[in-house]
């Protein structure tokens, strides 16, 4: 029993499981029992030995040789001996007493959470620059990605899917946190204040704007840009030539980046603590040269990013009738609030930095299945 508490103690439940079959409280349990009839065989062979002896020495009276044997079966008589307590009855009332020990027994091993900070190397494969020519494939005349390639596009589905990140034999038990270096991109923006207005009253009225650019003479550099603003027919009217519409201009480049991250046991994600405006850049990898046709390095991430978010809402006045809306892919639908039916009292709301978060996420599942893949792209193939 002693072995079982000492050995157990404060110990995490995966170790003291690798060397014990059961729970500590069954073995604490079981160690009670053989004891208790451990000790009441004993007690019964002595109180025999204790017997005999007494029975042998002189001027022993028939009052000893019962008390003796009484001890053993009455736990009454031991009460009540008063003069007549001897060892006998001393061993009796002891063994009596140690069914006792059964509930502190049970209360003496518990299972508790408890948050232990323990310091580890854990070594996880993780590409720190995209393979070239890993996510897209030019096609046509146009230097720009026309398709994915089919493992970029098996990453894209896992993150539309959102399917945990699986690293076998990662050695984290339970929840691990910490930092590791991968591709992913620097991301720089600015943001203003832009006029706007159309030329006439009844031109359209972009509203909200979410829009990826790539070019393959660009270096790999992705450009991210949103607009965005709440306006009604009042609003409009009085403040046309001073209405101005908020604007993010965003460049990704190319970057191995600190990613904080956390591991439950063998499944990884970005730490939620972290973002793309604390990610750590160590280094940038600008693309020197990109052929018009075969593979593109980033054009596929660019692709991926421009059918999953390019978005617009847009507004007309069509007269009498007042004004006509339109929108375009989900985004714009998923960030705007109608607040009155017909009327154009909406407000739509900024999505750049959900934008930027999923874009980040997308990188870094792409780093880290390159690695885990080990395959090797090039213009050529």
């Amino acid at each position: 029993m002693i072995r079982v508490a000492v050995t157990t103690n404060g110990q995490p439940v995966e170790k003291w499981l690798e060397q014990w079959k059961f729970q500590p409280t069954v073995y604490l349990a079981t160690a009670s029992t053989i004891a208790n009839v451990a000790l009441s065989y004993a007690l019964g062979e002595c109180v025999a030995i204790a017997w005999w002896i007494k029975a042998m020495q002189p001027n022993t009276r028939l009052r000893d040789l019962h008390d003796i044997w009484s001890f053993k079966n009455s736990f009454r008589d031991i009460l009540c001996a008063g003069t007549r307590f001897n060892h006998v009855a001393m061993a009796a009332l002891v063994v009596a007493l140690v069914p006792v020990n059964g509930p502190l027994l049970q209360r003496a091993s518990s299972v508790q959470q408890e948050t232990v900070v323990e310091k580890r190397n854990i070594t996880i494969p993780i590409a720190q620059v995209f393979p070239a020519g890993f996510t897209g494939v030019n096609t046509g005349h146009v230097q720009e990605a026309g398709e994915l390639t089919p493992v970029f596009s098996d990453i894209v589905r896992d993150y539309s899917d959102r399917r945990s990140i699986n690293v076998t034999g990662s050695g984290c038990k339970s929840i691990c946190k910490g930092q590791m270096l991968g591709a992913g991109y620097q991301i720089h923006c600015e943001s203003e204040a832009v006029p706007y207005y159309p030329a006439s009253w009844n031109d359209r009225m972009y509203l909200f704007t979410t829009n990826f650019t790539y070019h393959e003479d660009d270096h790999g550099l992705i450009g991210y840009t949103s607009r965005f603003e709440s306006v009604c027919n009042s609003t409009w009217n009085k403040n046309k030539r001073d209405f101005r519409i908020a604007q993010d201009k965003c460049v990704l480049t190319p970057a191995t980046l600190e990613y904080p991250i956390r591991l439950t046991n063998d499944t990884i994600e970005l730490d939620p603590a972290g973002s793309f405006q604390t990610d750590r850049v160590m280094s940038t990898h600008l693309v020197k040269y990109m052929r018009q046709r075969g593979r593109s390095t980033h054009g596929g991430m660019w692709l991926a990013l421009k059918a999953r978010f390019d978005s617009c809402y847009s507004m007309r006045n069509i007269g009498a009738v007042g004004y006509q809306t339109e929108s375009e892919g989900s985004v714009a639908l998923e960030y705007q609030d109608v607040r009155q039916s017909g009327d154009c009292d909406h407000t739509l709301n900024d999505v750049t930095v959900t934008t930027l978060t999923a874009t980040r996420e997308l990188a870094f599942r792409t780093a880290l299945a390159a690695a885990a893949l080990n395959f090797t792209f090039s213009n050529d193939a």
